[in-house]
């Protein structure tokens, strides 16, 4: 909050508060990576194989079907309602099938039935 408030402080948009919050965004995603390198001794390649890429993929999916709700309807609550149900439902379908893989997938699974009394 305080860095927008400087910003609009300072003369810039409100788009400006968007920037800056991808510009730290990114900031942080390079000190994960460093930190993951460090903690775990994990290369960056790999981090980018096995996490990140498969997260940019289910973002950007999520975004592409928000798009396609905001180019079809007109601006409403009910457009809030359906970008948001579209866009979550495509980015839980992504992480299902891009980012987890067997092992995770099936440790959802068991914990999922075993939640249900099974």
């Amino acid at each position: 909050m305080p860095i927008a408030l400087c910003l609009i402080w300072m003369g810039f948009g409100p788009c400006s508060i968007g920037y800056m919050f991808i510009a730290c965004y990114v900031l942080i995603s390079i000190e994960r990576v460093l930190l993951a390198r460090y903690i775990v001794g994990m290369r960056i390649s790999v981090f980018v194989r096995k996490v990140l890429f498969p997260l940019v993929l289910a973002t950007a999916g999520a975004s592409f079907a928000s798009w396609g709700v905001v180019s079809v309807f007109d601006a409403s609550f009910m457009r809030i309602v359906i970008t948001s149900a579209a866009s979550s439902a495509v980015f839980l379908a992504m992480i299902w099938c891009v980012v987890f893989d067997d092992e995770e997938r099936m440790y959802i699974l068991k914990k999922v039935k075993k939640g249900n009394g099974n």
